[in-house]
């Protein structure tokens, strides 16, 4: 079964910066628009791996 990839959009000018899926992540990005400097994280709110995390898995 395949996952639907989710937009990450610039905080300020919405731009949409990437797609993807974020599984024990923090992203920094910039954005080209307007220069805004951008976070994500792990929506579930997984930092780093453990020993729960879904990396693990396999």
């Amino acid at each position: 079964m395949e996952q639907q990839l989710q937009d990450f959009r610039c905080t300020t000018c919405n731009k949409l910066l990437f797609k993807g899926l974020l599984a024990c992540s923090v992203i920094e990005i910039k954005c080209k628009g307007c220069k805004q400097i951008n976070n994500f994280s792990d929506p579930s709110g997984n930092s780093g791996c453990g020993e729960n995390c879904p990396c693990n898995k396999k």
